[in-house]
């Protein structure tokens, strides 16, 4: 019976071992910019409203591979004051901005322009800081758990 009870206490301890590392394991590494699961389906999302081509899609997607490789070069650029680098993003994003219009047809870039002010309209609805108060059922953090 001692025996027993000391093979099943050491089974036990080995499973609860095997179990407490994946219970406990969080990813903290966090998705680079424009990476994120969401912003890929905003970006489907713009795209479906848009109408693109399977040609279009593919065309933007390098547009947005290369402005993220701009903007990461710039942004670890530290030889450039914070003046020059906020010049230097504003017209890495108009240039990139173009290079996308220039993509779409003359009824899509309508359609681009109205999705555009109907967000900044939006954003400048919630102020330029987000909202200033917070509901009482969203926690602060995004909803996120601390201790990661």
């Amino acid at each position: 019976m001692k025996k027993s009870n000391e093979i099943l206490i050491v089974a036990l301890a080995i499973g609860l071992a095997c179990l407490v590392p994946n219970a406990t394991a969080q990813t903290t590494e966090k998705p680079a910019r424009g990476e994120h699961p969401r912003a890929e389906k905003a970006r489907e999302k713009a795209g479906d409203k848009l109408g693109l081509t399977d040609a279009q899609k593919e065309q933007m997607k390098a547009i947005q591979a290369e402005q993220k490789a701009a903007m990461d070069a710039l942004r670890a650029d530290t030889s450039l004051t914070q003046e020059q680098r906020r010049e230097k993003g504003q017209a890495l994003r108009q240039s990139f901005g173009d290079r996308r219009n220039a993509v779409l047809t003359p009824d899509q870039r309508t359609i681009a322009s109205e999705m555009r002010a109907k967000a900044k309209a939006h954003r400048d609805e919630r102020g330029a800081d987000g909202p200033t108060e917070r509901p009482a059922d969203r926690p602060a953090g995004g909803g996120r758990k601390s201790g990661k």
